[in-house]
């Protein structure tokens, strides 16, 4: 089941189990559950808009009208306010570099690996460009 903005004015977010609740976008798509008999990953899933109009359709994506979302890639570079929002599923790994979660794309449900990287600790003090530590 789909959540897509498609005429609002001011926007939408959708939160799962309290993550991207903030995301407030126009004209995006939310995933809000998939096909009967997939268990649901998302938790406690909470709309925000600022009117809201239900109408639910099961989408067969190869008979779907245009108008419905592709889960193609864009063939447009995205901006900064139109990149994708992810939920955290779960912890896979931490290394020396950072985190390694499984995240689910919330636009189309793909389920992917992905890195959070933490800096490294910088003990030595900092110097000026041409100056040697003491």
């Amino acid at each position: 089941i789909w959540l897509h903005d498609y005429h609002s004015a001011h926007g939408s977010a959708v939160g799962y189990n309290g993550q991207n609740q903030n995301e407030v976008r126009k004209s995006e798509t939310w995933i809000l559950a998939f096909e009967p008999g997939e268990e649901n990953p998302f938790g406690e899933i909470t709309i925000h808009s600022g009117s809201l109009a239900v109408e639910i359709k099961f989408v067969n994506h190869t008979t779907a009208d245009p108008q419905y979302p592709s889960t193609e890639a864009p063939t447009e570079p995205r901006t900064i306010n139109d990149t994708p929002i992810y939920f955290h599923d779960q912890l896979l790994g931490i290394g020396g570099f950072g985190e390694v979660h499984k995240v689910i794309r919330i636009r189309d449900g793909k389920v992917l690996a992905a890195k959070t990287f933490i800096p490294p600790a910088n003990d030595k003090k900092t110097t000026k460009l041409g100056e040697k530590p003491a």
